[in-house]
Formats: structure tokens, C-alpha cells, sequence
């Protein structure tokens, strides 16, 4: 998946002046996401089972992350062209922020958003946060108009592969597994979810977290995406047997003007490494001779500061602890975007 993606993202930059070159990289692209959605919805699940799907709770800026899914579900296929996105925020300053792991606050909300521009043909399609005015939590809702749920199948669509008619998998598409896992991902973070909705007339899901005052730290700079990097005087060690990958990540740091010096496994990254000094390592974790882990903890012995950033397809809990625990300092996970990569690097420069 990580070289299907990459390589069309690849292919639809070096094709602008052919639009049916274009056109079916979009589709291959479009048609990839969508199983890549399905694998990781399995995953998810299989996690969570496992109990093996840990949180990152960080400290997370409410309105941005509303202005956020605009912007992405505004031009999403669900949407129909005739159903207004529109979102709300909580009224009061100091109810716009939440400590919450904000990547599985993303998932529910885009899993309900998804969800909600699917089954709406007509009308419009509401969602936000409000503080509550009775408990310290915070309530979030994804509301349409769209065809609504009968009472009896209420409950039914948050079991794992069900939708509220069978019809409905042919008509709308989906696999039945993105409600299930927002309920589990709610619960984990300590909230409920429910569902009001009445047949014809729409649908509204809403659903609770724990709310703490939160005082506001100085805020980060943001890189805004699509800013161009100029690191024509850094060198990165890139680490992995992968050709393919390898040719894909070296295709996405060309617009940097880095020097990438590569090398096929651990002990020979190790080798390299004592010949010459890197600005950065990007470490694949599964190699043979010697794999990412093992390198990682040799090179930590040899050089303290050197930044060096995980790459690997692993999907359990415990796999960013162990790339950590080798000493990387980051993670990043395939299949991954030209913008997650240069994101990633640049906390590091």
C-alpha cells in the first residue's frame, strides 16, 4: 500500500500535462484509500480486542481540529453537491481545548462525518463540540438530514460488520466497522455515544469526554502545508532492504535538496555511519542481517544527538515503544504522504 500511494502521488505530480494519465492515477489513489481504510479499521479492531491499542493523550486545540475536517470532508466523494458542511464550536474561550488523544478524536469524528454525507442526499450535514452545562465533559455531534434509522436497528448498526439494512451495502457501500470501532474508541477515552434518529428525517449522533481545565502553554509554530523545505546542506543515512520504499522516500525528499546516502541493512548503516557524520537517520525496523532495533541501540552508543526516526509497517501498541526504547526519537508508520514524512523531519532541523 505504501508503494501503490506513494508512486501515484509521484506519478500525478510528474503527469500534469496529461489528464487521463492524471485521471487514473486518481483512480488507482482513490480505490487504494479505500482499502487502506478497510485494513486499518480491521487492525483497529483487532487492537482493541487485543487490548493492545494504547492512547497518546496530548493537549488539543478544539476550533482548529472543527476547521480541520471542514477543509477535509468539504471536498470529500460522500459529499453530494447539494449537501451544506458546516460546524459550531463551543461559544466560551476557554472551552477550546481538550486533553485527549487526538488522532482517535479525529477517527470518531471522520468515521460519523463520513457516515453522515453517505446517507444525506439532500439538506446539510451539522457537527461541533459544546461544553456541557451540567457534567465536566465535553459533547460532540454529527447531525443530517439524511435518510435516518429506523428505532429497532438503533442499536444494531454499532455491532461489528452491520448496517441498519442489508440494502444498504450495495446502495451506499462501507463494510459495517467504522461506528463499531467509534463506540470502543469513545469508551477508551472514557465517553459514551448515542444515536437519535427518526426514519426520513435524519440522524443525530453525539457523544461525551471527559473535560479538565486545561492552561494554555505558548503555542508551537505551525509549518502550513505545502511549505518548501531547503536543506540543501543536510546529509540523512536512509536505512532499509526495500527498493521500492527506498525509491519512493528518495522521491519525496528531492524537493528538499537533501543528500541521501543509503544503506540496505543495520550493520551496514553502522559501518557508514562511522565514516561520515548525518543530520538524520530514517531507520527501517524489519531488515535481515541486522534489523532497525538492533542498529538503533548500536548507533545510540556511538552518537547521542543524531535524530533518528522509525519507519515501519507494524501496526501493534507496543511498536512505537520499541522503536523509542531503541532510541528513536519519532515514529512513523506506511504507508505515509510526501507531507507526513517532511512534517515528521522537521521537528528534527
Amino acid at each position: 500500500m505504501h508503494a501503490i500511494l506513494g508512486n501515484c502521488e509521484n506519478l500525478r505530480v510528474d503527469a500534469q500535462q496529461c489528464s487521463e494519465v492524471r485521471e487514473f492515477t486518481d483512480l488507482i489513489t482513490a480505490n487504494a484509500k479505500k482499502l487502506l481504510y478497510i485494513l486499518n479499521d480491521i487492525l483497529d479492531i483487532s487492537k482493541i480486542e487485543l487490548q493492545q491499542l494504547k492512547l497518546n493523550k496530548s493537549r488539543v486545540n478544539l476550533p482548529a481540529l472543527m476547521q480541520e475536517l471542514h477543509l477535509l470532508f468539504q471536498n470529500a466523494p460522500e459529499r453530494r453537491a447539494n449537501v451544506l458542511l458546516r460546524y459550531s464550536i463551543a461559544p466560551l474561550r476557554e472551552h477550546h481545548w481538550i486533553l485527549t488523544d487526538e488522532v482517535r478524536l479525529k477517527q470518531i469524528l471522520s468515521n460519523l462525518l463520513s457516515n453522515a454525507l453517505k446517507f444525506t442526499e439532500n439538506g446539510e450535514v451539522h457537527f461541533g463540540y459544546d461544553k456541557s452545562a451540567t457534567t465536566p465533559e465535553f459533547i460532540f455531534y454529527v447531525k443530517d438530514t439524511g435518510i435516518g434509522i429506523d428505532g429497532d436497528q438503533q442499536e444494531l448498526i454499532f455491532e461489528s460488520f452491520r448496517q441498519a439494512h442489508q440494502g444498504y451495502v450495495r446502495k451506499f457501500g462501507g463494510t459495517g466497522i467504522g461506528l463499531t470501532i467509534s463506540r470502543q474508541l469513545v469508551q477508551l477515552l472514557g465517553g459514551d455515544i448515542s444515536v437519535v434518529s427518526v426514519p426520513g428525517n435524519g440522524s443525530k449522533f453525539s457523544f461525551t469526554l471527559p473535560y479538565q481545565e486545561i492552561f494554555r502553554a505558548a503555542e508551537l509554530p505551525i509549518r502550513e502545508e505545502g511549505t518548501k523545505m531547503n536543506w540543501s546542506h543536510k546529509k540523512f543515512l536512509v536505512v532499509g532492504d526495500d527498493n521500492v520504499s527506498f525509491l519512493l522516500l528518495q522521491k519525496f525528499l528531492n524537493c528538499t535538496g537533501c543528500q541521501v546516502t543509503r544503506a540496505s541493512n543495520g550493520q551496514e548503516a553502522l559501518s557508514i555511519f562511522s565514516e561520515k557524520p548525518f543530520d538524520l537517520v530514517l531507520m527501517d525496523m524489519q531488515m535481515p542481517i541486522m534489523d532497525g532495533y538492533t542498529a538503533s541501540v548500536k548507533l545510540r552508543e556511538q552518537n547521542q544527538q543524531v535524530p533518528i526516526i522509525a519507519q515501519t509497517a507494524n501496526a501493534m501498541a507496543d511498536d512505537r515503544d520499541k522503536c523509542l526504547q531503541a532510541g528513536c526519537n519519532d515514529y512513523i508508520s506506511k504507508p505515509y504522504s510526501k507531507e507526513n514524512i517532511i512534517s515528521v523531519i522537521s521537528k528534527y532541523l
